[in-house]
């Protein structure tokens, strides 16, 4: 788990994203915009880069958040066998998760790291490592470039809203996250 912790800590301090505060409506909503994705998903392949891409936004949120512990996972040992779901009801409970945030509005620790053991759990039960597709997530966000209008902004501004791809990027230096690659071998 620490290779996709440093991976993503990586991936913020290369975008200046470090320091960013978190800011509870924007995270809800991109949150809850990869849960649309995954509810619209037609094959396992969508659905694990659904899956994947919470789990970024949660743990980003938790560093934002600037929640102690070097594991991300290591306070919900405790409820890992609660989650034990099929994936078609794991995204049901990270809503319920994220609507549970939006009443919070404090701590919410807690609610991102459930969510982050449901991901775990559906990828896992999709019959892919979840370590492996996150390092493929990784891949594929490392070769994006940021929207050049939103890096100006942001350097005048500081940083607000979601991270935009650079829409005019050359499509040649864009990695492809390859999940078939991370399936289970029995």
């Amino acid at each position: 788990m620490n290779d996709i912790l440093v991976g993503l800590k990586n991936w913020r301090k290369k975008r200046n994203m470090d320091n960013k505060e978190f800011v509870l409506d924007v995270e809800i909503s991109n949150l809850l915009e990869e849960c649309a994705e995954y509810l619209r998903a037609d094959t396992n392949y969508d659905r694990i880069d659904a899956l994947c891409d919470i789990s970024v936004f949660s743990i980003n949120a938790i560093s934002y958040d600037h929640i102690e512990g070097d594991n991300v996972l290591s306070n919900c040992r405790s409820i890992k066998d609660e989650l034990s779901f099929k994936s078609e009801e794991d995204i049901y409970f990270i809503i319920s998760k994220i609507s549970h945030m939006c009443e919070l509005k404090d701590d919410i620790s807690h609610e991102l790291r459930e969510i982050l053991l449901a991901c775990v759990n559906s990828v896992n039960s999709l019959g892919y490592d979840y370590k492996k597709c996150m390092i493929e997530t990784i891949k594929e966000i490392s070769s994006r470039e940021q929207d050049p209008k939103q890096v100006k902004e942001w350097k005048e501004k500081g940083i607000s809203g979601k991270w935009k791809k650079n829409k005019n990027q050359d499509k040649s230096t864009l990695y492809k996250a390859n999940y078939n690659s991370c399936k289970f071998t029995n």
